[in-house]
């Protein structure tokens, strides 16, 4: 048997870890993050309105961009973080998808 060693963890060929691929873009979670601290920049720093735009968009694994408010990105993080972290993958891949990200816009708009 052949064996591997891993950050002193030991593995064997055996061994078959399924490991879920990577997002084609970044993460939708860190995508919305960086909306809600782009615009906390504005505030805190001086610089000319029109040399410093905030980000208001996020690409999804489709390669549509979707615009959003501030206030969109912190609901739909919060709610995101809310999940039970057993299930948080399955959300985030969910939201990473065009129809996914336009169904919680949705939700987090109305409420």
């Amino acid at each position: 048997m052949d064996m591997i060693k891993t950050e002193e963890i030991i593995y064997s060929n055996e061994d078959k870890v399924e490991m879920d691929p990577p997002f084609k873009e970044t993460s939708i979670l860190e995508q919305l993050g960086k909306i809600i601290d782009s615009a906390s920049i504005v505030v805190d720093v001086e610089v000319p309105r029109n040399k410093y735009r905030p980000v208001n968009t996020v690409k999804t694994d489709d390669g549509d961009e979707i615009i959003m408010s501030v206030i969109q990105a912190e609901k739909m993080k919060e709610l995101i973080l809310k999940v039970p972290v057993k299930y948080r993958l399955y959300t985030l891949k969910r939201v990473q998808t065009t129809a996914g990200l336009s169904n919680l816009l949705q939700y987090v708009s109305v409420k």
